[in-house]
């Protein structure tokens, strides 16, 4: 994302926080039902053209050996469970395995490493 150079480490603050929180806390049912519809709204335009579906059909074939119908990808999405997002992050979000990069002018590596650091996991 776009971030001006004096909001950096505000930003890097409270994407930690927010990291944090999907590590300890269910996403709420009324955020995690947005989600879904964003999420089967998202797919449903991504295949509106021909060349789009065709496209994932011989992704699939080369990559999977078969062509999952969508329905059944939207069965998948509308069946994620908070506890699933908690699941997952917990196995991605880990204290110490954080990575972050930045471009831009006078970077406080350290105290950027600090904040990435606080993440409990």
């Amino acid at each position: 994302a776009g971030v001006a150079p004096q909001n950096l480490k505000e930003t890097v603050r409270v994407i930690v926080d927010e990291l944090r929180k999907l590590v300890e806390e269910p996403v709420g049912a009324e955020e995690m039902a947005k989600v879904r519809d964003y999420s089967v709204g998202s797919l449903r335009l991504s295949l509106e053209t021909s060349m789009a579906l065709a496209q994932r059909g011989g992704e699939l074939l080369l990559t999977m050996g078969e062509i999952e119908p969508i329905e059944s990808v939207v069965e998948k999405l509308r069946a994620i469970t908070a506890d699933d997002v908690m699941r997952v992050a917990r196995r991605i979000v880990q204290a110490g395995k954080l990575v972050l990069a930045v471009v831009g002018p006078d970077v406080e590596r350290q105290e950027l490493a600090e904040l990435l650091a606080a993440t409990a996991a």
